[in-house]
């Protein structure tokens, strides 16, 4: 049962937070690259691309506490401004005419 007065309640949002991530562009790194890469070098391409994934998901995770101590709040807008260009791609793969029927 969720009590608020507990402080119980944060595997619960971590769970909503995730349940949301799940459905919108969490599996987006996974389902790209094999669609994108011609058969011949699809094996080397999505395995590239997962290996970058992994090493910048790493750095971020690393870097992201140094930032916060050292420039606070303004750390924010910057994630901010790298989802705006993620959803900016996003929408701008639509007229790549080998992504269009992704969309």
């Amino acid at each position: 049962m969720l009590r608020l007065g507990t402080g119980a309640y944060g595997p619960y949002l971590c769970l909503i937070g995730l349940t949301f991530l799940i459905r919108s562009w969490g599996p987006i790194p996974w389902l790209y690259p094999p669609e994108i890469m011609p058969l011949a070098v699809r094996a080397k391409g999505v395995s590239l691309s997962t290996a970058t994934n992994w090493a910048f998901n790493w750095l971020v995770g690393e870097v992201t506490p140094y930032l916060q101590e050292r420039i606070g709040w303004r750390l924010y807008p910057m994630h901010g401004f790298f989802c705006v260009c993620s959803f900016v791609l996003g929408r701008c793969s639509v007229f790549v005419p080998r992504m269009s029927s992704l969309c």
